[in-house]
């Protein structure tokens, strides 16, 4: 199991889990204190986990019901990356 946050993507067959951290823009949290994003990639799917809120996925959700988002795995998790 990787336990480790730092921001980094790990191949494994079939996929790749990637983690990424955003910065905490939750109310009563410093702006310094880091949420991790950890996430399972593979063709036409991307799963994601938290442990809190993180603005960054709510935008682009948004977007995503918006009908702007990304249409590719690839673009989606380059959007999370971007925002």
């Amino acid at each position: 199991m990787i336990e480790d946050t730092r921001p980094r993507c790990t191949p494994i067959e079939g996929g790749a889990i990637v983690n990424l951290r955003g910065v905490n823009m939750n109310p009563g949290f410093e702006s310094d204190e880091m949420i991790s994003l950890r996430m399972w990639g593979e063709p036409g799917r991307l799963s994601s986990v938290r442990a809190s809120r993180l603005m960054a996925v709510g935008d682009v959700r948004e977007a995503l019901i918006g009908g702007e988002g990304p249409a590719t795995v690839g673009g989606l998790l380059a959007r999370l990356a971007g925002a």
